[in-house]
């Protein structure tokens, strides 16, 4: 998904807008999608103006779709950090809508995925380090896998315990960016020639 007409306005809010969090579900790490036996399934139509979106990322879709969900998922998860809780506003995708697609609201808005928060330890606002990636690889949250997530929050919490500052550098000598050909799908990242150091989020 890196790219096209969708990246820009999925991208992190900036000023002092109230921004708004779309919680949706990965399958893999929040929610399995429904499907009927082993039948094989019908993949997500494409969407005129989305063309440059793959197959594999058109097919995902929220399974929150309530504020009564949402507000659980305030609840029972550190969403963010309590100085700026009035500041965010999660809210329900609509059924058609998908992370790769562009908002029509006033306030600035991005997606996240549940797993981010659940299990990954993401909390908002993003860290210093996480801000300066994203803006190094231009991508919005979502756009990066979950696995790469995993890899960020890693080695956040490596160079902290070790007394290490944290270096872009040289987080980006042992990880590089897979982006692929069109059409897009999550922006990736894999073991450098030095090797990686860690082993995948699942």
């Amino acid at each position: 998904m890196a790219g096209g007409s969708g990246a820009s306005s999925s991208a992190p809010a900036k000023g002092k807008g109230k921004a708004r969090g779309k919680a949706v579900a990965v399958e893999t790490a929040a929610a399995e999608k429904k499907r009927s036996g082993n039948q094989p399934r019908e993949p997500f139509p494409v969407i005129s103006g989305y063309e440059w979106v793959r197959g594999d990322v058109r097919e995902f879709y929220s399974v929150f779709k309530s504020f009564l969900e949402i507000n659980a998922i305030w609840k029972s998860h550190r969403i963010c950090q309590l100085s700026i809780s009035k500041l965010i506003r999660l809210e329900p995708c609509q059924p058609s809508e998908r992370v790769y697609m562009g908002g029509t609201s006033n306030l600035p808005f991005f997606y996240m995925y549940l797993c981010f928060f659940r299990d990954l330890g993401v909390c908002l606002p993003f860290t210093q380090f996480e801000c300066n990636f994203l803006n190094f690889v231009n991508s919005a949250p979502c756009q990066l896998h979950p696995n790469s997530w995993g890899f960020l929050r890693a080695f956040q919490v490596l160079c902290s315990t070790q007394g290490v500052g944290l270096s872009l550098s040289v987080f980006l000598h042992f990880y590089q960016l897979k982006l692929g050909v069109p059409p897009y799908g999550w922006v990736s990242l894999n073991g450098s020639k030095a090797g990686g150091l860690f082993s995948l989020y699942s």
